[in-house]
């Protein structure tokens, strides 16, 4: 049986980005606001926050709070009768409840979460593009994306959907090169021992890339812990359904160390690499360097 994934985030979090990546993966598409975005074409209307909200509004009221969910479900089951689904843009708690409800354990709801000054800056700078015809990348000024903030959270309770995604990629900065890695236990790990610190994640990475993990820089000086491997090396086919990612932590002080479901642990980056190609010889014929520090001090 086929599988949903919704996707829940502020706009501007990177909802679509991840999307894309589904979708080149043979997932089927859905956006539950192309709805609404259809009206405001029909009406020859421009694509602002100002011209959908009271769209959505109408829908709300016709249809009650789950709105979203109720009118694309014939959409969704029309998609998952032949693949997989990413559904983008999860709104409200209303329609996380409701899509529980329908799906159960089919679903799967994966927050993607970006700082504010990050979001306002993505969205206005982007640039509606002439064969964009769905509005996808639409732009917004920061006052539209902070008042569209405001009454997703107010309104619709947008951030009930957000703390009980089953996964959450996050990155915490525009510069930054790796994502964050949470644990998804509470667990106590006594001094000088190790623990394997599940990350509730798995992941499957494009053809010619895999991740590479490491501890959070923070650790070893808040937590007393450090990554026993130094780094983690994950294999494009660690991926199966049972191969969710660890942290192997080791507690080098004299007291236990406690760590909470939700704590973030460790960071990853995706990388790409090259399979080699080795020939065995007999000799180099090259001149040794002989040993460690060979170029000195």
């Amino acid at each position: 049986m086929n599988k949903i994934i919704a996707l829940v985030g502020m706009t501007g979090s990177g909802k679509s980005a991840v999307a894309d990546y589904l979708v080149q993966k043979d997932w089927g598409f859905c956006r539950f606001g192309q709805i609404v975005l259809d009206i405001v074409k029909e009406r020859g209307l421009a694509p602002t926050e100002e011209n959908e909200r009271p769209i959505r509004e109408q829908l709300r009221e016709e249809h009650g709070m789950a709105a979203m969910a109720i009118l694309n479900i014939p959409k969704f089951d029309d998609i998952l009768r032949t693949q997989n689904l990413v559904a983008d843009g999860l709104y409200s708690w209303s329609e996380y409840k409701k899509l529980k409800e329908y799906y159960g354990d089919r679903l799967a709801v994966v927050a993607v979460y970006a700082p504010p000054k990050l979001r306002y800056e993505r969205l206005a700078g982007r640039v509606l593009a002439g064969d964009d015809v769905n509005l996808r990348n639409r732009p917004a000024t920061i006052d539209a994306a902070r008042a569209r903030d405001f009454a997703e959270i107010e309104n619709i309770e947008k951030g009930g959907p957000i703390a009980m995604a089953d996964y959450t990629i996050e990155y915490k900065t525009k510069g930054s090169v790796a994502f964050d890695l949470y644990s998804r236990v509470d667990i106590k790990i006594p001094p000088k021992n190790l623990a394997l610190i599940p990350l509730n994640v798995i992941i499957k990475t494009p053809k010619s890339y895999f991740l590479l993990m490491a501890a959070r820089s923070s650790l070893p000086i808040k937590k007393g812990l450090m990554m026993a491997n130094s780094v983690g090396i994950v294999d494009r086919d660690f991926c199966g359904d049972e191969d969710e990612w660890q942290f192997e932590a080791y507690n080098f002080t004299h007291k236990p160390v406690k760590i909470k479901r939700g704590e973030r642990i460790a960071q990853a980056m995706l990388l790409k690499f090259s399979r080699a190609k080795f020939e065995r010889v007999n000799s180099m014929n090259k001149k040794s360097r002989r040993g460690f520090g060979s170029t000195g001090q």
